[in-house]
């Protein structure tokens, strides 16, 4: 999408380059019994599961 922006810009060039690589929380097996307590208050709160992961961004969002 930005190359495609800077294409019809004469002079303009891109270069992308990823620095980081944010990994998103995946469920480990000692975490079992945590996760489950907050799937199940979850579910009584918003009426529907919570999946047990995160987005890899870097955020909090990915914990």
């Amino acid at each position: 999408m930005i190359a495609d922006a800077a294409a019809g810009s004469a002079g303009i060039t891109v270069e992308i380059k990823r620095l980081l690589l944010a990994h998103s929380m995946k469920p480990l097996p000692g975490n079992k019994p945590l996760v489950d307590a907050i799937q199940k208050h979850g579910d009584a709160l918003f009426g529907q599961k919570i999946p047990a992961l995160g987005t890899p961004l870097y955020t909090d969002v990915r914990l």
